[in-house]
């Protein structure tokens, strides 16, 4: 039996987390890190409950008075492709280019993490939608202060200008190698699952195969060179930030400035980042944002100016026909990742699979 013991003061805010959670807190934070925690953190909020992750608000407010919330995660100990010490390698060279919040500590072994809390102008969650190739798109992004039509799409165009020019991580991996890493999963777990629908989805991606390495192949053919990859830029994993100076390079000089500048989106969770082909994350964005067509479009035509005018482009011209090749690429990969997360005991995400199956474009690509 477990006994809740008093980990904190009874007026800490920490107080309100699990009990697990406050024993991580006690036996891996360092003991001046963690007493200034319990001493300013007046409430926790639990943000969200992903699968490789639990993430807490920590409201924390100082001896002067002013808020300086902070972010907890909690890791899962077993993440699908994931390696901690590359995630956290990405975070930090993406925080050092001002396009993520600071990270203030990790753990030895990458269960914790403590961040700063980026307050957003305006959510840019609100934005998620799913579009395949062919889904019709009948809404846009707006934003309250926009002061033109197309200033969502231009931060969304700098922001993977910046992330692509970052130093290549060291976790590299091509969308084919992706995919035969992800097969042959699902091909050795199909040797002793015995769950008909699971089966069934498995045949499929098998149906499709031929497809699939076509799209493969015209993203081969188009590629100069891998650039950093977010890999998952779905508007979840994007902030919308309107602070202090972004040509300040540490967290220190930035608090120390008045300097205002203009909102640019900033990015979080870095599990799956790596060396890869850039069009994927360009992809990501379409399939996961609530773009108009003409939104979209104007995406297209403001990354393929940049990668034109770049005196290093990572694409050749005729990439941005392997566009709709990459967005069946990333609607397939989520369509595997959720027979991936299915075992003998739990197949709570099994019916994902159809969600995401059904954006892909089965039909040649342009």
């Amino acid at each position: 039996m477990i006994v809740n013991p008093p980990l904190f003061k009874s007026c800490s805010g920490l107080n309100q987390l699990p009990i697990n959670v406050k024993m991580m807190l006690h036996e891996l934070l360092p003991q001046p890190l963690l007493l200034e925690l319990a001493q300013q953190c007046i409430d926790v909020e639990v943000i969200t409950a992903g699968i490789s992750n639990q993430n807490y608000l920590l409201n924390c407010q100082l001896s002067n008075g002013e808020y300086q919330p902070k972010v907890l995660r909690i890791n899962q100990p077993k993440a699908l492709w994931c390696d901690r010490d590359d995630e956290v390698r990405s975070w930090l060279l993406a925080y050092q280019a001002n396009l993520a919040p600071r990270l203030i500590f990790s753990s030895i072994n990458k269960e914790l993490y403590l961040s700063e809390y980026i307050a957003q102008s305006e959510s840019w969650a609100q934005f998620y939608q799913e579009y395949g190739v062919e889904s019709l798109r009948q809404s846009h992004i707006y934003l309250e202060n926009q002061t033109h039509d197309n200033q969502p799409v231009e931060y969304l165009v700098a922001l993977l200008q910046q992330l692509q020019q970052l130093p290549l991580p060291k976790q590299q991996i091509s969308v084919t190698e992706q995919w035969q890493s992800y097969h042959q999963r699902l091909v050795d777990y199909s040797k002793h699952c015995r769950n008909p629908v699971w089966l069934r989805h498995f045949e499929e991606l098998q149906a499709i195969s031929p497809l699939i390495n076509r799209w493969l192949d015209r993203l081969a053919q188009c590629l100069i060179r891998p650039t950093f990859c977010h890999r998952d830029l779905s508007p979840f994993n994007l902030l919308l930030y309107s602070g202090l100076s972004d040509e300040l390079p540490t967290q220190q000089s930035r608090l120390s400035s008045s300097k205002i500048c203009p909102p640019k989106l900033l990015c979080i969770d870095f599990e799956y980042a790596a060396a890869s082909h850039p069009l994927f994350d360009l992809a990501s964005v379409i399939a996961s944002h609530q773009l108009s067509d003409k939104q979209v479009r104007r995406l297209i035509e403001g990354y393929f100016a940049w990668q034109a005018q770049s005196d290093s482009p990572s694409l050749k011209p005729d990439a941005i026909n392997a566009i709709d090749c990459a967005i069946n690429c990333y609607w397939l990969f989520a369509a595997i990742w959720s027979l991936l997360l299915v075992d003998d005991e739990n197949a709570a995400h099994l019916p994902l699979f159809e969600q995401y199956f059904q954006l892909i474009c089965t039909s040649e690509c342009q």
